[in-house]
């Protein structure tokens, strides 16, 4: 076991491999804990889960999901209309 997810020893039968800890989260996203944390404060980050009153999970599916509404398209080129037949 990594240390990412918590112990499940019945499998995905509850959907507990799709939970992750900080560090998991933050491996996942590329960044550390602290940034995880201060994303939470600016209410930017992805969603998670409180369990308890110092116990931070995270849903991978949600990271995944929350990632792709980071997704900006790229600026798309536009033909000047003023510049044809000149």
């Amino acid at each position: 076991m990594n240390g990412s997810k918590l112990p499940s020893d019945r499998g995905d039968v509850h959907g507990l491999d799709d939970i992750l800890d900080r560090e998991g989260a933050a491996d996942l996203l590329g960044v550390s804990a602290r940034t995880l944390d201060r994303w939470h404060a600016l209410r930017i980050g992805p969603p998670r889960i409180r369990m308890g009153s110092q116990l931070v999970r995270y849903r991978r599916s949600s990271i995944l999901e929350w990632l792709s509404d980071q997704e900006v398209a790229g600026p798309r080129l536009v033909e000047n209309p003023t510049a044809r037949g000149r």
